[in-house]
C-alpha cells in the first residue's frame, strides 16, 4: 500500500500455519548478521580498513623478530613485572597499561615467559599506532597508498622501531592519541562533511598564513637563535587563524544529526580517558582537542546531553582505571610502588609528586631549547622534514582544523619535553613524531593533487587552443565523465609518489634489524639482548647452584632492582632474598643506604649494587666497609659487604 512502511524481511512474521522450528529461530539472527555485513561492505569499511591493516601487519612482521627475548632492566623490567602481577608501577601508576598488560599476559601465555609476552604486546601497540597514522592520512586525503607509505616510513624510523622492541607505555600512548585523532576526524566528517578543501580554493588569508609559516621555517633553518621575532608574529597570526575558524564554524550549518555524529565524540572521550590513565602526557592535549571541537562546531556548548555524556564517560573511565591502584595495594599485590592504598600515598603516585621538580625553567633559553628540538626531530625525519613542512603549509589552507588539532598538540608536548629532565627523554617525542609523519603524508598527497590540478589545467588550455585553431572560438571543451583530473591518472600519480617515498627507504629496514653496535649504528634490534636475563638468573640461583646465600639482602638501585624484582615476582625465584631499592628504603623506613647496610650487617649476608658516585655510591661505601667480590654462576661478580672498617 502506498505510503506504508516497508517491512524488514528479516523480522517479518512467519506465514500462518507454519512453525518457525529450530532452523527458523537460527535464520533470523543469520539474516540480521548478513544484513549488517552487507551494510559494512556497502559503506566501504573494509576498503577503508585495508591500508591500516596492511601497515599494521607489515609492522608486526618486521618488529617481532627484533623483540627483546626476555627481561631487561630499568623501567622496562618494571613494566614487564607489574603488568603480569597486576601491581602498581612508578608514578603515575600507569593503571591502563598495567590492566591491558595483565589481560594480554593471560591471552599470550602460549608465547613464552611474562617478559617476552609484554614485549609482544609492545609490538601490538606499535602496529596500532601505525594503523592509526595510516587511518588519519587516509581520512584527510582519501589516498590509500600515500597513507600506507606514511605509516611504513614512520615504523622504520629509529626512535619508533627501537621503542617497539621492549615493554614501555609510551607506545600505547602514541597509539591511543592516534585513535583519538581518528575518532575526532570521523566526528568532524559527520558534523561538517568533507574535511578537505579543494586545492584551488580562494582563501587568501590562509595562503598568507601558509607562506608566513614556510618563511619562518626557512629563517629557522639558518638563523635558529633569531627565531623568536618570527615566532611572535606567527603566534599572532595563529590567534587570528583560530578566530577565523571559529567564526566559519559559527556560520556553517550542521550537515548531520547531532546525536548520531556526537557518538564519535563520546568514543573519543573514552579513548582519551584511557590515555590519561596510561600516561600523564595525555594531560597536555585538552587545549588542542577543545579548540578543535569548537572550530568544528561551536554550538556544541549548547548541547547539554553531548557534554554530559562526554564528561561522564571521561570521569567514570578515569576513576575506574585508577581504582586499580588502591584495590591491588590493599590486596597486597606482589609489586606495589609506594602506598596507593592511603589517601596521601594515592595522591603521591597519581600526581607524580616524585617528579614535580623535573620540569625546570620552562620559559628559559627558548632559542636553545628550540634548537635542540629541531635537531632531534630533523634527525628522525631526515629529508622527509621538508615534505612535512609542506604538508603543514598546504593544510593551513585545505585542512585548517586538523592543523589546529595536531599543531597545538605537537607544540605543547615539544615545549614540555624540552624543559623536562628525564633519563630517556626521547620517548616523550613519540606523539610529535607521529604528527610530523602525518604532515609528511599530507604534503605528499597535496603534491599528487597539485600535479593533477596542473595536468588538468594544461589539458583544458590545450583543448581551448585546439578549438580556437579550428575556428570554434565560442566553443568550449565538452563536459564529460573524463573531464578533469581522471581518477585513474590520479591513482597512477599516487602510486608513483608512493614508490618515490618508500623505495629509497627500504634499505634502512635491514639496518634496523641489526643490533646497535659497531658498524650498525642505526640498528635497533634487541633480539640478542640476553645479558640481563642471564645475570638475573645467576644472582637468584639457588645457593647450592652458586647463587647468593640463603636470606641474603641486596641493596640495589632502580636499574638492577627492577630486573631482580621480575625474577622474584614474575618467575617466583628466591623469595628469601630481600631486594632493597631506593624506593624500598622510603616505604620500609630503612633510612640511608648506610643505615640499611648497618641494620642487616652481621645478621644476614649483605650485597650491594650501586653506582660509583655520590654519598651512597660504591666509592663511598668502599671507604666505610670491607667489600669483596662474590662470584656468580655465570662468571660475573657482585659486591658483598663483609664488615665495617675498624670494627
Amino acid at each position: 500500500m502506498a505510503g506504508s512502511p516497508i517491512e524488514n524481511p528479516t523480522t517479518a512474521a512467519p506465514e500462518i500455519g507454519t512453525a518457525p522450528g529450530p532452523a527458523g529461530h537460527l535464520r533470523a539472527p543469520l539474516e540480521r548478521g548478513r544484513a549488517v555485513l552487507g551494510r559494512l561492505a556497502g559503506s566501504g569499511l573494509f576498503m577503508a580498513a585495508l591500508a591500516p591493516l596492511i601497515a599494521a601487519g607489515v609492522t608486526l612482521w618486521l618488529v617481532i623478530p627484533t623483540l627483546a627475548p626476555g627481561v631487561a632492566n630499568w623501567d622496562t623490567a618494571e613494566f614487564q613485572t607489574v603488568a603480569p602481577v597486576l601491581g602498581t608501577a612508578h608514578p603515575t601508576g600507569y593503571p591502563a597499561y598495567v590492566i591491558i598488560g595483565w589481560l594480554a599476559s593471560l591471552l599470550l601465555t602460549p608465547f613464552g615467559e611474562a617478559a617476552y609476552r609484554m614485549n609482544i604486546l609492545q609490538a601490538l601497540f606499535a602496529a596500532g599506532a601505525i594503523a592509526a597514522t595510516v587511518a588519519i592520512v587516509q581520512l584527510l586525503t582519501k589516498m590509500r597508498w600515500v597513507a600506507l607509505a606514511t605509516g611504513l616510513l614512520l615504523a622504520w624510523t629509529q626512535l619508533f622501531w627501537r621503542l617497539s622492541t621492549h615493554a614501555d607505555p609510551h607506545m600505547l600512548h602514541a597509539a591511543l592519541v592516534g585513535v583519538v585523532f581518528v575518532l575526532l576526524l570521523a566526528w568532524e566528517r559527520r558534523r561538517v562533511g568533507d574535511v578537505e578543501t579543494p586545492l584551488d580554493t580562494t582563501k587568501p588569508l590562509r595562503w598568507l598564513l601558509a607562506g608566513a609559516f614556510l618563511y619562518a621555517v626557512a629563517v629557522a633553518d639558518h638563523r635558529l637563535p633569531l627565531i623568536v621575532p618570527e615566532a611572535t608574529g606567527l603566534l599572532l597570526m595563529a590567534m587570528l587563524f583560530i578566530l577565523l575558524l571559529v567564526r566559519e564554524a559559527a556560520l556553517r550549518r550542521n550537515t548531520a544529526p547531532s546525536g548520531r555524529a556526537d557518538r564519535w565524540l563520546v568514543a573519543a572521550a573514552f579513548v582519551y580517558a584511557v590515555a590519561v590513565a596510561n600516561h600523564s602526557l595525555a594531560l597536555l592535549l585538552p587545549p588542542a582537542i577543545g579548540l578543535f571541537v569548537l572550530a568544528v562546531d561551536p554550538r556544541i556548548l549548547l548541547r547539554r546531553r553531548t557534554i554530559v555524556a562526554c564528561v561522564t564517560v571521561l570521569a567514570v573511565t578515569i576513576i575506574a582505571l585508577f581504582l586499580e591502584l588502591p584495590i591491588r595495594a590493599a590486596m597486597h599485590a606482589p609489586l606495589v610502588y609506594g602506598h596507593p592504598d592511603t589517601w596521601s600515598g594515592f595522591a603521591y603516585v597519581v600526581l607524580g609528586q616524585q617528579f614535580l621538580g623535573n620540569l625546570s625553567d620552562p620559559l628559559g633559553n627558548l632559542p636553545g631549547k628550540a634548537a635542540g628540538v629541531v635537531n632531534l626531530m630533523s634527525g628522525w625525519l631526515g629529508p622527509f622534514g621538508y615534505l612535512s613542512m609542506l604538508g603543514v603549509a598546504t593544510s593551513l589552507v585545505r585542512r585548517p582544523r586538523f592543523v589546529l588539532l595536531s599543531g597545538l598538540a605537537a607544540l605543547v608536548v615539544l615545549f614540555f619535553a624540552a624543559s623536562y629532565a628525564d633519563g630517556a627523554i626521547d620517548r616523550y617525542y613519540m606523539v610529535p613524531l607521529l604528527i610530523a609523519f602525518v604532515w609528511m603524508g599530507l604534503g605528499a598527497a597535496d603534491l599528487v593533487v597539485g600535479y593533477g590540478w596542473l595536468a588538468d589545467q594544461v589539458r583544458r588550455r590545450s583543448g581551448e587552443f585546439a578549438l580556437r585553431r579550428a575556428g570554434a572560438l565560442d566553443s568550449s571543451p565538452s563536459e564529460g565523465p573524463d573531464d578533469g583530473w581522471d581518477r585513474h591518472a590520479r591513482l597512477a600519480a599516487e602510486l608513483i609518489f608512493t614508490l618515490a617515498l618508500v623505495a629509497p627507504s627500504i634499505g634502512i629496514v635491514s639496518e634496523r634489524q641489526q643490533a646497535s653496535r659497531g658498524s650498525h649504528s642505526e640498528g635497533v634490534s634487541e633480539s640478542t639482548r640476553t645479558g640481563d636475563e642471564r645475570w638475573m638468573r645467576a644472582v637468584l640461583a639457588m645457593p647450592e647452584a652458586g647463587g647468593l646465600p640463603q636470606d641474603a639482602v641486596v641493596v640495589s638501585w632502580w636499574s638492577t632492582s627492577t630486573t631482580l624484582w621480575y625474577g622474584q615476582k614474575a618467575d617466583g625465584l628466591r623469595p628469601d632474598i630481600y631486594i632493597v631499592d631506593d624506593r624500598t628504603r622510603l616505604d620500609d623506613n630503612l633510612g640511608t643506604v648506610q643505615n640499611t647496610i648497618d641494620k642487616f650487617l652481621g645478621n644476614r649476608p649483605v650485597f650491594t649494587i650501586r653506582l660509583d658516585g655520590g654519598g651512597d655510591g660504591m666509592t663511598a661505601l668502599r671507604s666505610r666497609y670491607v667489600v669483596q667480590p662474590f662470584k656468580l654462576p655465570n662468571g660475573s661478580t657482585i659486591a658483598q659487604v663483609m664488615a665495617r672498617k675498624g670494627s
